[in-house]
């Protein structure tokens, strides 16, 4: 017998009613987003994902500084080796096809369903390989607790497969639960997990352990908010060749940063020493977090909006130039702070063990500025289709780099910073070249967007810097001093390079100024309307209003006593109209006027009606039954 059979009438129909309801919310998850409001989404979009930058860096600075005083590097650079293989095989076991599945406008249900198969299946079989391959890992580096932490390590490939959907369906509807909600619960429990096993003494395993917890948190919550499930269509070998075309140069390109970060990492090592690889990755972690910045707020929303935008290549070659000038000109004033003041923040705030982790972080700060050339232009080029033109990038970016690297690693952590600025300069000036191949700019206003705020922030940053060597010398004094030094000086450059800013570009200052002023007053004007008092008067009873031609042909609400219980509907009313009362027969001129207007705007009261020229029906009269006509002609009168 069946389990249909078994079941109940009543248990059945709840189980087709949950089936109904995922059904639903797989088809909403797959539909296409709303696209009336593209710029007031883009402008939404890049706020939530500023609010949740500043909280996730703010959690990953504190972490940073506290693991600073827990771990040490030697303790840092075993996590960062034992976990190089992971971290290139989830690059493999993504396939690109997460954003090839942002980018798909037909069949969406289905390409959902074929990406969860295929990235699942592919996270399984990379994990097997993952754990198989440990123990050659740890002996290339000679220390068994690396091959360890990679075995371990093997299992965050099948919960990063199972994200690929939900996190690309989010983001292709401009759900930005993820950004608000998503990105910071896994930051928080990497941070908080991570901080209480490390001072447990767990050493490297504390960062392992933080990481499951990040990874399982990420799960959860995708799949919560995502509202898709799988297994309501059937996956298609058909249309996944059609988005593996899509998304082989993405792979290529990815897997390219993979083997080139991983390269970095074991000349470093080999090189160098772990202790030396532990202060790398803690400069390159600072490096990245303006890096992180642009990408996280522009590249989630610039993406699927652009691919909307395809057919359009007037507005999307100015979306282009707009995001590339919101990228560049925060990135160059933070590129050129770093260059004046990043390596004694760095020794003030982590410690003077420190110090060659500041002197990695000032090498890399054309790091950021590479990131916000790269992340418009690309995304302009995939959202037109024709990724197989970053093939160029990918070419470059692993000759350049490793070469790069190799020929500067002799001078230290300051010649591998070099190296990886040089790189990602290089990048980002070859993408913009390649797209203005996909969308023809005019070259004089890219010039105006890049050369004017790099050579104003260099000017202050240069009067910083002369300061700090010469007379302040902030690490070499008290912490609170130290700190009240930097901060001052961080002051000072952002109001030059703002007063910069502002004299060169008059106009764009003053539409900014004006943009900010009118949400300001939109947003005072809102509050007050929220807080205005519609009504003062209420009625005593229960009534009911029913709008009525009075006598004089004017329409009005005559209010009645009601039978209906206390807690029967309501309907708001939007117009201006006139109470009037029955209890004396006529309108009362104590009557409230009633008012539920909800915008800020102002009422103006319509005046009071003529009397009406006709006489007042008798009260008395009673209607003919008969219609009224014109008697016949000739008839009796």
């Amino acid at each position: 017998m069946s389990v249909a059979k078994m079941m109940r009438p009543d248990e059945l129909s709840e189980r087709k009613s949950l089936r109904d309801r995922l059904k639903e919310s797989t088809r909403i998850a797959t539909s296409d987003p709303e696209m009336s409001n593209l710029s007031g989404t883009l402008r939404r979009g890049a706020t939530y994902s500023g609010i949740a930058l500043i909280a996730t860096q703010l959690v990953a600075f504190v972490q940073t500084l506290v693991l600073a005083r827990l771990l040490t590097p030697e303790e840092l650079g075993v996590y960062v080796v034992g976990t190089i293989l992971t971290g290139f095989l989830v690059t493999v076991s993504e396939a690109g096809l997460r954003l090839a599945l942002i980018q798909r406008d037909k069949d969406v249900d289905r390409s959902a369903e074929t990406v969860f198969w295929v990235t699942g299946a592919m996270g399984v079989f990379f994990a097997a390989g993952a754990i198989g391959t440990a123990p050659l890992l740890g002996a290339i580096f000679g220390d068994p607790t690396v091959a360890l932490i990679a075995a371990t390590n093997a299992g965050t490939l099948i919960i990063h497969g199972l994200t690929n959907v939900p996190d690309g369906l989010m983001q292709r509807r401009f759900n930005f639960r993820r950004r608000l909600i998503v990105d910071p619960a896994r930051v928080v429990v990497f941070a908080v997990v991570t901080i209480v096993f490390a001072a447990l003494g767990y050493g490297a395993w504390s960062q392992v352990i933080g990481n499951y917890a990040a990874m399982i948190t990420w799960l959860g919550l995708s799949w919560a908010f995502a509202g898709w499930w799988p297994g309501f269509v059937r996956p298609s070998v058909r249309i996944w060749r059609e988005m593996a075309r899509f998304a082989y140069p993405l792979l290529l390109q990815a897997l390219v940063d993979r083997v080139r970060t991983a390269g970095e990492t074991a000349i470093l090592g080999r090189s160098l020493s772990t202790d030396a690889v532990g202060q790398y990755r803690y400069g390159q972690r600072l490096s990245l977090i303006p890096a992180n910045a642009v990408v996280q707020i522009g590249s989630y929303v610039l993406f699927p909006a652009m691919s909307r935008l395809a057919d359009d290549p007037a507005q999307l070659t100015d979306a282009f130039l707009r995001a590339l000038r919101i990228a560049w000109v925060p990135s160059a004033g933070v590129a050129a702070l770093t260059c004046a003041i990043g390596e004694p923040a760095v020794v003030i705030l982590l410690g003077a063990e420190w110090r060659e982790a500041g002197q990695a972080f000032v090498a890399m700060s054309g790091y950021g500025l590479g990131i916000a050339l790269h992340a418009a232009a690309s995304e302009a080029i995939k959202a037109t289709g024709r990724t197989p033109l970053l093939n160029w990038t990918t070419g470059t970016s692993i000759v350049l780099g490793i070469g790069l690297l190799v020929v500067l690693v002799p001078f230290g952590l300051i010649g591998v910073g070099l190296a990886i600025s040089a790189t990602e300069l290089a990048i980002g000036v070859i993408v913009l070249v390649l797209t203005h191949r996909v969308l023809p700019f005019p070259p004089v206003r890219l010039i105006r967007i890049l050369v004017v705020p790099a050579v104003i922030a260099a000017i202050p940053a240069a009067g910083v810097g002369v300061a700090e060597r010469i007379w302040l010398r902030a690490d070499e004094r008290e912490t609170l001093t130290s700190i009240a030094i930097l901060m001052g000086q961080t002051v000072a450059f952002a109001v030059l390079f703002v007063a910069g800013l502002i004299l060169t570009a008059p106009a764009s200052a003053r539409r900014v100024f004006e943009s900010v002023r009118y949400r300001l007053c939109r947003s005072s004007a809102r509050r007050e309307d929220n807080d205005r008092d519609v009504d003062d008067t209420s009625f005593e009873a229960t009534t009911v209003a029913l709008p009525v031609i009075d006598a004089d042909a004017t329409i009005v609400l005559r209010v009645y006593r009601s039978e209906w219980p206390a807690d029967a509907p309501t309907v708001p009313l939007i117009v201006d109209i006139r109470a009037v009362r029955l209890s004396d027969g006529g309108p009362s001129s104590d009557a409230p006027a009633v008012d539920n207007r909800t915008d800020a705007a102002p009422i103006r009261r319509s005046p009071p009606p003529r009397p009406s020229p006709r006489p007042p029906l008798d009260p008395g009269r009673r209607p003919s039954p008969r219609p009224r006509h014109p008697p016949p002609h000739g008839g009796a009168g």
